[in-house]
């Protein structure tokens, strides 16, 4: 077993852990290392690749419409400058998380 999964399960035995945020650390990691396994060569599933090319392009077209809202909020004076900033920043960061 990985390092990063005894480190999760010791998370998951602290009370402060939600079960439903252990799993998703859980699946990302597992997701991680399997497309990373994938590009390697480690994993021999030339679908793989595909699948998560198709993911960060459906990841990439939500979050273009988010930034549009969000864009549209400010513009029409609901939100401010600062905070339409800061959320762009958050979805600019999600964006930049899928490259990896």
């Amino acid at each position: 077993m990985s390092s990063a999964l005894v480190q999760i399960d010791e998370l998951a035995e602290q009370e402060r852990a939600l079960d439903d945020s252990v799993d998703r650390l859980r699946r990302a990691y597992e997701y991680r290392k399997r497309r990373l396994g994938a590009r390697t060569g480690k994993i021999s599933n030339g679908v793989y690749e595909g699948r998560s090319l198709a993911y960060q392009q459906m990841v990439h077209m939500v979050l273009e419409a988010q930034q549009a809202i969000v864009v549209n909020l400010r513009d029409r004076g609901e939100i401010s400058n600062d905070l339409m900033m800061r959320l762009v920043r958050e979805l600019d960061l999600e964006e930049a998380r899928l490259a990896v």
